[in-house]
């Protein structure tokens, strides 16, 4: 009876995540950055064949401010699901194509970006579905805004500008005393 209610479990939600993912087919999805965490999943469902196990997920996502970012990624622990990740990697997206910022860390130690720019931003993930069921995986994006750091020259103009406010008023102070 607990097995054929598992089963019944596991049968349900297989098929709501093929309702909801392409087997084999690269997907083009969209995370939404309005608050600090959000997250994402993927993977390959009831492949048929052993080329038909492996995927490419693209998510793409912008930033408005310069921002820390941080990844993790991981496998799901629903029996029958397996996933072995070939690559994850961060690129920046603009009008000369893609730029590659470096690889996230596929064994759910977070990984960090900092200090990235606003614009569009893109994370590719692939692998290969290594349970009987097929693969599947979830991950989180982490995004804190970054306070601009004046640089020396900054500071430097402004003390110079504060002297140069000195001094205006001492030779006026000078001028009515004298």
């Amino acid at each position: 009876m607990k097995t054929t209610l598992a089963l019944k479990k596991v049968a349900a939600l297989a098929a709501l995540t093929c309702a909801s993912l392409g087997a084999n087919a690269a997907i083009f999805d969209s995370i939404t950055t309005t608050s600090p965490l959000d997250s994402f999943a993927g993977g390959v469902v009831s492949p048929l064949t052993l080329s038909d196990r492996s995927f490419g997920d693209f998510f793409t996502f912008s930033l408005t401010d310069l921002s820390d970012i941080s990844f993790s990624l991981g496998n799901t622990t629903i029996p029958g699901f397996s996933t072995i990740f070939s690559s994850a990697s961060l690129y920046s997206t603009g009008p000369n194509g893609f730029a590659l910022l470096g690889t996230v860390s596929t064994d759910s130690t977070p990984t960090t970006f900092s200090a990235l720019n606003a614009g569009s931003y893109g994370l590719q993930v692939a692998g290969f579905a290594a349970g009987a069921v097929g693969g599947l995986y979830n991950g989180a994006i982490s995004i804190s805004s970054v306070s601009a750091v004046p640089e020396p020259e900054t500071y430097a103009m402004l003390l110079a500008g504060l002297g140069l406010v000195g001094a205006v008023a001492r030779r006026r102070n000078k001028k009515e005393v004298g």
